[in-house]
């Protein structure tokens, strides 16, 4: 368990879904939570205020996700992704405290045919990735207290994929069409805050891959989910390129990344289809 009772701990990007969960889960209570609007981490005036703050630990978790959004709007996703993250390095590094920071595992370009690990060397697939990746690198030059997390596919119920498909169970669809020839990792949020959480109580440092064991497309995860919620809705596999339109930003194709490190107090991840099982039953969808 956590030890954290006289420890503060400071969120950003305290309206996310990861910061939903670390409300719901998390063991500490003491986290303070911030949103956009109580803390701007692209503008330094914002920022620069935390060095007023008694902080032990800063979750990093504020960022421009939309793949896509970034894609076109790519000078606002280098403010907040990039520049924001090297702005809360510069408040740890000032106050001498750990950072730990999200990253995606759309980081490599996806050309390999197995599971990336956390040495093998990135070529980032889409300006999204890019931002992130910057950020990696500002991070491990400018900082000895730091953990890196790369993430798979981050799935919750309020958000994500897993959304989507229970939006389309839910207004009764009787299709649904589904990309089958992107495959990935899916990292389930409640993992995550355990993950961060023993990370920060070990004050283990470095780069970290976090993701359910082997490999699934959205098409896997779909078929999963009708299976268990025993619904008779027509699955039709697609290609991404059929979104190309409305979807710009290029996709790696193989999105699948494994860990290498054990972490004390740390149970490794099941498969992903477990992991869908078991957020059914945590989620009650």
């Amino acid at each position: 368990m956590m030890n954290t009772k006289n420890k503060k701990i400071i969120i950003t990007g305290g309206e996310g879904m990861l910061a939903d969960y670390f409300k719901r889960f998390a063991k500490n209570r003491r986290i303070i939570y911030l949103t956009r609007k109580e803390l701007d981490v692209s503008k330094w005036k914002d920022v620069k205020k935390l060095l007023d703050m008694s902080l032990t630990a800063i979750i990093h978790l504020a960022a421009k996700t939309d793949v896509d959004w970034c894609e076109i709007n790519q000078k606002q996703a280098y403010e907040v992704n990039t520049l924001g993250a090297k702005y809360m390095v510069s408040i740890a590094k000032s106050k001498k405290i750990p950072l730990i920071f999200t990253s995606t595992s759309a980081v490599f370009d996806g050309k390999s045919a197995v599971s990336y690990r956390e040495f093998d060397k990135p070529h980032p697939a889409n300006y999204y990735a890019e931002t992130k990746f910057e950020s990696e690198k500002i991070i491990q030059k400018e900082l000895t207290q730091y953990a890196i997390i790369r993430l798979g596919w981050l799935i919750g119920k309020e958000k994500k994929f897993l959304s989507y498909i229970l939006k389309q169970i839910n207004e009764g669809k009787n299709e649904l069409r589904v990309v089958d020839d992107i495959k990935g990792t899916i990292t389930y949020a409640y993992d995550t805050v355990r993950f961060i959480e023993k990370i920060i109580a070990n004050n283990d440092q470095g780069l970290f891959h976090l993701a359910s064991k082997g490999s699934c497309t959205r098409y896997d995860i779909a078929e999963k989910i009708l299976k268990l919620m025993r619904k008779r809705i027509k699955l039709v596999p697609v290609k991404h390129k059929d979104f190309a339109v409305n979807f710009p930003a290029p996709r790696p194709k193989n999105e699948s990344i494994i860990s290498t490190k054990k972490i004390k107090g740390f149970k490794a991840l099941p498969t992903w289809d477990e992991t869908i099982e078991r957020i059914y039953a945590l989620e009650k969808f």
